[in-house]
C-alpha cells in the first residue's frame, strides 16, 4: 500500500553517515559540479532530508534550494542555514527560483507513490538544458546479494538500471 502523504510530514531516518559515505557524497558532489559547471548555478535538492548533501553543494559554490516535506528533517536542514521549502513535488509545486539549472534527488524516488509524475514535475521545473542527478537503491544488487534488509515498507518502488532508464525516458528526459 502507498504510504499517505501525512506519513512523510514527521518522517525521519538516520541522519548520521559513516566516513566512507561522507567521502562518497563529497566525491559525488564534486564530480556533479565539475562535470556540469554548476558553480554559482541554482540547484534544487528534491527530498533533501537533513540537508547534508545540500550543504556540501553549497560549500562547493552552488546556490542550493532544498525541498523536504518531512517537518523533522526540514528543521534539521534549516538549522544548517539552508533554504528549504516544505512542498511535495507534484503538479502544484512552485518555487520562485525555478526553473533550476540542476536538480538532485538522492534516495527519494523509491518513496514516491507516482514516480513518473514525480519525474515529469522535476522536468517541468528544470531548465531546458538542465541536468538531473537521480540516486535510488539498486534493486538488482539487493536481489543478487540477498540484501532483504534493504527493503522497507516505505519503499514503494524498486528500480533496476533498465526500469529507471525507462521511467526517465517516459518522463521526457533524453539521457
Amino acid at each position: 500500500n502507498d504510504m499517505p502523504q501525512e506519513y512523510y510530514e514527521d518522517y525521519i531516518m538516520t541522519v548520521s553517515h559513516s566516513p566512507k559515505m561522507h567521502n562518497f557524497q563529497l566525491e559525488q558532489a564534486e564530480y556533479f559540479i565539475s562535470k556540469f559547471n554548476l558553480i554559482n548555478k541554482n540547484i534544487l535538492e528534491a527530498g533533501c532530508g537533513d540537508g547534508n548533501f545540500s550543504a556540501i553543494l553549497q560549500e562547493k559554490g552552488c546556490n542550493v534550494i532544498g525541498n523536504e516535506p518531512s517537518h523533522s528533517f526540514r528543521e534539521l536542514a534549516l538549522k544548517k542555514g539552508l533554504t528549504v521549502d516544505d512542498q511535495f513535488i507534484n503538479e502544484n509545486y512552485t518555487n520562485p527560483n525555478a526553473p533550476f539549472d540542476a536538480i538532485v534527488s538522492r534516495e527519494v524516488m523509491e518513496h514516491v507513490p507516482e514516480p513518473i509524475d514525480f519525474l515529469i514535475n522535476l522536468k517541468r521545473i528544470l531548465k531546458p538544458n538542465g541536468v538531473i542527478l537521480i540516486e535510488v537503491p539498486n534493486f538488482e544488487k539487493a536481489l543478487r546479494e540477498n540484501r532483504y534488509y534493504d527493503m522497507f515498507p516505505d519503499h514503494l518502488s524498486y528500480f533496476t538500471k533498465e526500469s529507471l532508464t525507462a521511467a526517465m525516458l517516459i518522463s521526457g528526459f533524453k539521457d
